[in-house]
């Protein structure tokens, strides 16, 4: 436990020290931050939006919030973020198995919270819910995101999008494939991951409107059809 809050407290340090305290002009930054597969942070995008976006539109997209990411925390990519297609119902059939004594302790918990009955199995619960909700996802062990679709479409919020590259940023830099943990340094550990993603998704959309040009925080609907491919003006 006790190496698991180092590590917790020197990431909070990190964090705070070299990235999202730093807020200079694009004069200030190194040479290799905020640009992207020749896509810079400032960039204009004309994309195609009525329709849904098509591939090369939405790796556009995507290299223009990593390089705004790299501007907000002062630090470049160290690779590009690939973007994997999963559909729903493959999504749901991945659920693990948990072992039956994490499903006990899991369920003994929130039952002492009075939040539910002994009759429900909150695991259960809440693997139903992430599978009708969520829109994508970062995962570690393969170093992409990867977008839940519904039908031939994907659907996901540009927001979603920028936070899930900030956990790519992360684990980069930082590193976020773990072991099992107990559930404090566990907890401890996925605050500051996600705290983090949210203040730099934040910073993001502060600059919106007033120094960058944006899409809104809705959603992007990425369609598989051919068309010219997007184009972006400096």
């Amino acid at each position: 436990m006790r190496r698991s809050l180092v590590v917790v407290a020197a990431v909070v340090l990190l964090a705070g020290c070299s990235g999202i305290a730093f807020d200079g002009g694009s004069q200030d930054l190194p040479d290799n931050v905020g640009v992207v597969d020749n896509v810079s942070y400032d960039d204009s995008v004309t994309v195609t939006a009525d329709d849904g976006f098509n591939e090369s539109e939405l790796d556009v997209l995507v290299d223009r919030a990593m390089a705004r990411i790299e501007v907000i925390r002062g630090h470049a990519f160290e690779r590009t973020v690939n973007i994997r297609h999963r559909t729903r119902t493959e999504y749901r059939s991945s659920s693990r198995e948990r072992p039956a004594v994490d499903v006990r302790w899991e369920n003994q918990i929130w039952e002492a919270l009075f939040l539910v009955g002994q009759d429900r199995d909150v695991t259960a619960v809440m693997d139903q819910t992430r599978g009708e909700t969520v829109q994508g996802y970062y995962t570690p062990n393969d170093g992409e995101i990867v977008v839940i679709t519904d039908g031939d479409a994907a659907d996901i919020r540009m927001e979603t999008l920028v936070h899930e590259l900030v956990h790519a940023f992360q684990d980069q830099q930082f590193g976020l494939a773990g072991g099992h943990q107990r559930r404090d340094p566990s907890t401890a550990r996925r605050g500051v991951i996600e705290g983090e993603a949210e203040v730099v998704t934040e910073r993001y959309y502060e600059r919106c409107g007033s120094e960058w040009d944006c899409l809104d925080r809705g959603h992007l609907a990425v369609t598989p059809r051919t068309s010219t491919p997007a184009s972006f003006v400096s």
